[in-house]
């Protein structure tokens, strides 16, 4: 979900004893006289954050997983022959992409 910040957001900001925000593609925003900054956020249920917790849930509120399995699915049919549809194949590289950058920028957050 898109969030509005006056000052700039931590990446993991603590709720309570069981949840957590994860904020994202963190953007300043000029607006006039008024900076802001606006972000995508995934909250997160768990009492322990860790890097599999955040990407799991950030892939899921992107891709829900019947989707996800969907693209894969897509995916192997376009290498099999199965379909010429190069958009199946475009679609799944392009979610591997988005989850390498994640997992990369997920891992300097937690360090």
């Amino acid at each position: 979900m898109k969030s509005q910040y006056d000052e700039r957001p931590e990446m993991i900001q603590k709720l309570d004893d069981h949840s957590y925000a994860f904020n994202y593609n963190i953007k300043e925003v000029k607006d006039g006289d008024s900076t802001y900054y606006e972000c995508e956020q995934v909250i997160i249920n768990e009492s322990n954050v860790n890097d599999d917790s955040i990407i799991r849930n950030v892939l899921i509120d992107n891709w829900d997983v019947n989707y996800q399995l969907k693209m894969l699915n897509d995916y192997f049919a376009f290498q099999l022959g199965l379909t010429e549809d190069e958009n199946c194949k475009k679609r799944y590289e392009d979610f591997l992409d988005f989850r390498s950058k994640l997992k990369a920028s997920v891992a300097k957050s937690i360090i």
